[in-house]
């Protein structure tokens, strides 16, 4: 990192705590981005500088604004941020009110997915009614994240939904194994077959997740299976006999 680059960090952190005034807006090429994202030069227009791949390891996402965070999940590359890290503080600040204002004036699918999916780490009442709101049978990533933060609180409906559209969802296996889980933990029988036809998945955390959902919808299965065609045969019986 230049020295420039660290110089303009430091003064602006100090006046931040000073007196929340920031540098003075004349920048050597390589700052320009920096300026742009911590709102000091919001004229200044990104693409027209390196992207500031030191930015989240600065720790400058905690002294951007929740306007700038969420300016910035249009397109989180543009301020050199990773869209995790931002919607990881949106989430830390639980400003549910503005969260969900921006959503709903927001017209990119970008952002809201981000929005939503920041918003389904905030454990509030009002999240609970907004995610009823927007809930549908879509199955892009903000559709998934609204039906699972419902989901986890046993909403029929949501479970329901995530059932159709079974493993349609454009997250990762390890994020579709937590709903598979829920099946069996809310007693969802209807998700059944699909659990049964998942044992044997190329995705190892979504078979077992599938097991694990079974036995607690078939209490008393074994613990154990000699190999996985075992534990579909034993569980396909038994839903015949259990529907």
């Amino acid at each position: 990192m230049s020295r420039n680059i660290v110089v303009l960090i430091r003064d602006y952190a100090r006046s931040i705590l000073l007196n929340r005034r920031g540098p003075r807006c004349f920048f050597a090429a390589e700052q320009i981005a920096v300026a742009s994202i911590a709102g000091l030069c919001p004229w200044v227009p990104v693409a027209a500088a390196p992207r500031p791949v030191f930015a989240q390891q600065s720790g400058i996402v905690e002294t951007m604004s929740s306007r700038q965070l969420a300016d910035c999940l249009r397109a989180a590359a543009t301020c050199g941020l990773r869209q995790e890290r931002i919607q990881d503080e949106l989430a830390r600040r639980k400003e549910v009110r503005f969260l969900v204002s921006v959503y709903e004036k927001s017209r990119g699918v970008v952002q809201q997915g981000a929005l939503v999916e920041a918003l389904s780490s905030i454990h509030d009442p009002r999240v609970t009614a907004f995610m009823r709101r927007i809930l549908t049978e879509n199955t892009d990533r903000r559709d998934y994240y609204a039906a699972q933060y419902l989901a986890k609180r046993g909403d029929r409906k949501a479970l329901s939904i995530l059932n159709t559209n079974y493993f349609q969802y454009p997250v990762p296996s390890l994020v579709w194994a937590e709903t598979v889980r829920l099946f069996g933990y809310y007693g969802f029988r209807e998700a059944i077959p699909h659990l049964i036809a998942s044992i044997d998945s190329a995705e190892m955390n979504v078979g077992v997740a599938a097991v694990d959902s079974l036995r607690a919808l078939f209490p008393g299965s074994p613990a154990e299976f000699a190999s996985i065609d075992e534990a579909r045969r034993y569980f396909a019986e038994r839903a015949q006999k259990e529907p």
